[in-house]
C-alpha cells in the first residue's frame, strides 16, 4: 500500500498565538489516509510544552538561526547559509512532498531548501506583509500563496508569482458553541473577585503596539467614570513589546489597578471567552482576527476597530460593532450601549453565532486546503 503523501509544517518553536492554533486545527483534522502531516520544531519553547500536552508529536530539527531574526542581508545570508544544508537534508531523508509555512521566519528560511530539493513549497501568510527586497525575491519560490484575509490579499505590496488564494482561518464550531458558559463564568468570577453582576471585559492579544493594549487600559478607565455599574477587565495574553509592569505602572496611574486582572496566556481561549460579557478588540492591521470568531461562537459580544481582517468579520451593527481605529470615546459609547441594551445585545450576539458557524467551519477549511494538496501533487 502506498504511504500517504507528507506535508512539512515547520515552526521556531519558541511562541505560541493564534497562527499556531490554526494551523493545528488544521493538522489534526487532515485525513492520515491521504496525507501525512510532519510538524518541525527548531526550539524548544512555549510551542513545545503546548505539543506535549496535548499528546501531538513533532520532529526537532536544531539549526543555529532563522532566516529574518536580524536585520541586514549579510545577517540573512549568513543565517540561510547555516539553514539549507540540514534543512534540505531533513526533507530528503523523510520524503516529504509538501512545506506549509506559516509565518515570515519560516517563509523565508524554508523556501529555498524547498526548492532545492524539489518539493512543493506553500507560503501561508497570516500576517501583514513586509515589503522588503528578501520577501519579494525569496516570495518567488511560493508554488502557491495562501492568505487568511482579503486584506491581506490587497495589502501585498508586489506582484506575486502567482495569485493569492484567500482562505480563513478554521474553527472548530460544533465544540466551540457547546461550551458551558455558567460554570466556566463562576470560575472565572472566583478568580477575579467579581460580583454576580459585575461585567465582565476581556482584552486578548500579546502585548504589543499592534494590539493597542494601553489604548484598551485607557478604554476601561473611561468606562468606569462613565457608570456606575461594577466592571472587572481581564487581559489574556504574554508580555511581548510591553512589560507586564509596564501595564501595571500605567493601571496605577489612572486608578484601574483594583479593577484590572492580568490572566496570561490561556488555552483553549474560548473556554474563557465565555465566561465574559464583552470583548473589545482595539488592534489595528490584523490579518484576521481570530479572538473575534471565538467571541462570536460563545455568544460574547464583540467591540473592534475598524481596520484590516476585523471589517471582513463583523457586519456593523449586525454581527458585533465596529469603531474608528484609537478613539477611546468610540470604544467607550459602544461598550455602554451593548452592556445596557440587553435586547440590541441579544440579537447581535445570535446574528454573530449564526454567522460564525457558517462561515468558519474547520470541516470546509481542511477540504479547501486538501484540495489545495492534490492540486501542487498531481496537477503540476
Amino acid at each position: 500500500m502506498t504511504s500517504p503523501p507528507k506535508i512539512c509544517f515547520p515552526f521556531i518553536g519558541e511562541t505560541i498565538g493564534g497562527s499556531h492554533l490554526s494551523t493545528l486545527l488544521l493538522i489534526n483534522h487532515i485525513d492520515r489516509q491521504r496525507f501525512h502531516p510532519v510538524i518541525v520544531l527548531h526550539r524548544q519553547g512555549a510551542l513545545s510544552a503546548f505539543l506535549g500536552k496535548q499528546g501531538i508529536s513533532y520532529e526537532l530539527l536544531t539549526i543555529k538561526n532563522c532566516v529574518g531574526r536580524e536585520i541586514g542581508f549579510l545577517h540573512h545570508t549568513y543565517a540561510l547559509m547555516q539553514a539549507i544544508i540540514p534543512i534540505a537534508r531533513f526533507l530528503r531523508q523523510n520524503k516529504i512532498q509538501i512545506v506549509h509555512t506559516q509565518d515570515m521566519r519560516m517563509h523565508l528560511t524554508w523556501a529555498l531548501p524547498a526548492k532545492l530539493v524539489r518539493c512543493r513549497f506553500i507560503w501561508h501568510q497570516r500576517s501583514i506583509w513586509s515589503s522588503s527586497r528578501l520577501v519579494r525575491w525569496v516570495s518567488r519560490c511560493a508554488d502557491r500563496t495562501v492568505v487568511i484575509s482579503d486584506f491581506i490579499s490587497k495589502q501585498c505590496p508586489f506582484p506575486l508569482r502567482n495569485p493569492a488564494i484567500t482562505i480563513t482561518n478554521p474553527f472548530d464550531t460544533s465544540s466551540i458553541s457547546q461550551i458551558m458558559r455558567p460554570s466556566i463564568s463562576a470560575s472565572l468570577r472566583q478568580e477575579i473577585h467579581a460580583d454576580a453582576n459585575a461585567k465582565i471585559i476581556a482584552f486578548v492579544g500579546n502585548y504589543t503596539q499592534q494590539k493597542r493594549i494601553l489604548l484598551f487600559l485607557e478604554i476601561a478607565a473611561a468606562l468606569i467614570r462613565q457608570t456606575d455599574h461594577p466592571m472587572k477587565f481581564v487581559l489574556f495574553g504574554e508580555e511581548r513589546e510591553i512589560s507586564g509592569n509596564e501595564i501595571d505602572a500605567m493601571a496605577n496611574r489612572l486608578a484601574i489597578a483594583p479593577f484590572l486582572f492580568r490572566l496570561g496566556f490561556r488555552t483553549p481561549i474560548e473556554t474563557w471567552l465565555a465566561a465574559c460579557d464583552l470583548l473589545i478588540a482595539p488592534a489595528v492591521q490584523e490579518a484576521h482576527g481570530r479572538t473575534l470568531v471565538e467571541s462570536m461562537l460563545v455568544g460574547v459580544p464583540v467591540i473592534a476597530a475598524a481596520s484590516g481582517g476585523h471589517c471582513e468579520i463583523i457586519r456593523h451593527g449586525e454581527t458585533g460593532w465596529l469603531v474608528a481605529p484609537d478613539q477611546i470615546s468610540e470604544f467607550v459609547e459602544a461598550a455602554l450601549r451593548l452592556l445596557h441594551d440587553p435586547i440590541l445585545t441579544s440579537t447581535i450576539v445570535k446574528n454573530a453565532n449564526q454567522s460564525a458557524r457558517q462561515t468558519y467551519s474547520i470541516h470546509s477549511h481542511v477540504d479547501t486546503v486538501c484540495k489545495l494538496y492534490d492540486d501542487l501533487l498531481y496537477s503540476g
